[in-house]
């Protein structure tokens, strides 16, 4: 194994501890009646790769959206974001939009699905790829911020998709 390998390994490896931790700290939280509606906007950082959950390199990214919580428990909203993914010395940019639906499962907790269109492109492909990104993920709310994991599958065709799990950090308003 190559010290980057090995190095990126061990990154990942914290990195999916890190998750787990902090996704079991808000599932502590205490129910506080949290309506999950709202904008939001944060901040991810996570992992991607050819084959789940995706460990070939780092991924950074920013996303926004709004979310309307129904009598039923049902959250439906949409989101658009861009992330950066890193693989040693490649890169890739990726854009994506598209809707959210969840189902609340405590006060302040929702498990969702997400279908985008995502459209890709790097320096080792030439031109871009675009196709559906399918994800299914947790939230927890705690007042004004929350917490997501989430894992995704973009399929862009010609061979080519990619898995992309990320944790991320953001605020409600």
């Amino acid at each position: 194994m190559t010290n980057f390998k090995r190095t990126h390994f061990y990154m990942i490896k914290k990195l999916s501890i890190a998750a787990a931790v902090a996704t079991m700290a808000i599932a502590a939280t205490p129910a506080m009646a949290e309506d999950l509606s709202g904008g939001r906007y944060g901040f991810e950082f996570g992992m991607h790769g050819d084959s789940f959950p995706g460990a070939d390199g780092v991924t950074l990214g920013a996303f926004g959206g709004y979310m309307h919580e129904m009598e039923s428990g049902i959250v439906v909203g949409g989101t658009v974001g861009a992330t950066t993914m890193f693989d040693g010395n490649r890169h890739a940019g990726q854009f994506n939009a598209g809707p959210q639906v969840g189902k609340k499962i405590a006060d302040n907790k929702q498990l969702y699905v997400s279908l985008a269109y995502s459209t890709m492109s790097s320096d080792w492909i030439s031109g871009s790829l675009s196709g559906p990104r399918f994800g299914i993920g947790y939230e927890g709310v705690s007042g004004d911020t929350f917490l997501r994991l989430e894992t995704r599958y973009a399929a862009y065709g010609h061979g080519m998709g990619k898995y992309h799990t990320a944790l991320a950090v953001g605020a409600k308003f």
